[in-house]
């Protein structure tokens, strides 16, 4: 039988997974933690142009990885690294519009919520939407009007992997970022309700810390957050957390005090809530503000409080 001359984009995506194989068991032993390490994305770079070619067309590369990603015959490894190759090919904006136009991502919300997704293919999904999100409008306005929107939320509620559940708040995070469109779409899908129940059930710590700070940009960005957060009676919610004792998280201390102040800040409802005697609100920020008097890493969250105090009652 004569060698194929000319292989297909499939077949040479194919001899790039196979000759990633043996790289990809061996970072499997160390776990699965939802990035790609610059290394391993400049590894895989250098395959992907020493089997394509230095000039291939990434759209014919995205193609190929849809189709391992949509094959029955593909196993875990080619899908996993196809992922790889289109979270390094979207880090372009035009690249990543394409991807849309090719009909990827119906073939990623697949990987994001199949039966048989397991949770690196879940992970590395969430993470790709993340980025494909980010400063887009083209493909911000494509998801929302897919109806991506109410998908992620429902995903994001009932996940059960940690770092899956932060791409998927991170996804979201990018998507409503400075787009008004997909604002009210989340809004109109009581979004901040699916977002304070995950942050009020969530043991984890760096999840609650990113959404927080979510919140905080959404907010800051558009007033309807704000009125929707003060009828929602969040300032229990956010005190609450503030005062438990694993709330240990500078990072997060510092969010949960900033989303606090610009709400206060804006909203009569809000400081009526922040008054009630059993809060017990300004003694405990006042405590608080003692405990991190003259730390320089502290002193965003001592002018948060200080904001915060002067519009109490």
């Amino acid at each position: 039988m004569e060698r194929n001359s000319n292989p297909q984009p499939k077949d040479l995506l194919n001899m790039a997974i196979q000759a990633s194989v043996e790289v990809g068991k061996a970072e499997d032993t160390a776990g699965m933690n939802g990035l790609m390490d610059p290394e391993r994305r400049k590894w895989l770079e250098s395959v992907m142009a020493s089997v394509f070619g230095q000039n291939i067309d990434p759209v014919k590369q995205m193609k190929s990885c849809l189709a391992v990603l949509e094959s029955l015959e593909a196993d875990e490894t080619q899908k996993s690294h196809s992922l790889d190759v289109l979270l390094s090919l979207t880090e372009s904006i035009d690249v990543a519009n394409d991807l849309f136009k090719i009909g990827g991502f119906p073939v990623l919300q697949a990987c994001l919520t199949g039966s048989e997704s397991g949770g690196e293919f879940r992970q590395k999904a969430a993470e790709i939407f993340s980025q494909l999100m980010q400063n887009n409008p083209f493909c911000q306005a494509k998801a929302v009007e897919g109806g991506y929107l109410p998908l992620w939320l429902d995903q994001m509620e009932k996940e059960t992997q940690p770092q899956t559940r932060i791409k998927l708040l991170s996804a979201l995070s990018s998507l409503l970022r400075s787009s008004p469109e997909a604002q009210r779409a989340f809004e109109q899908l009581d979004g901040l309700s699916a977002l304070l129940r995950c942050m009020i059930s969530s043991k984890d710590g760096k999840f609650q810390t990113s959404a927080a700070f979510m919140l905080s940009r959404v907010c800051s960005e558009n007033a309807a957050f704000i009125d929707h957060l003060a009828k929602m009676g969040f300032v229990h919610h956010f005190v609450a957390l503030l005062q438990q004792k694993e709330t240990a998280s500078s990072q997060l201390r510092e969010h949960l005090t900033e989303v606090l102040s610009i709400v206060l800040r804006h909203s009569a409802l809000a400081r009526q809530d922040a008054a009630e005697r059993q809060l017990n609100l300004p003694a405990f920020l006042q405590q608080r503000q003692k405990e991190i008097a003259g730390q320089e890493e502290f002193q965003e969250e001592s002018e948060y409080i200080e904001e915060i105090l002067k519009v109490l009652p």
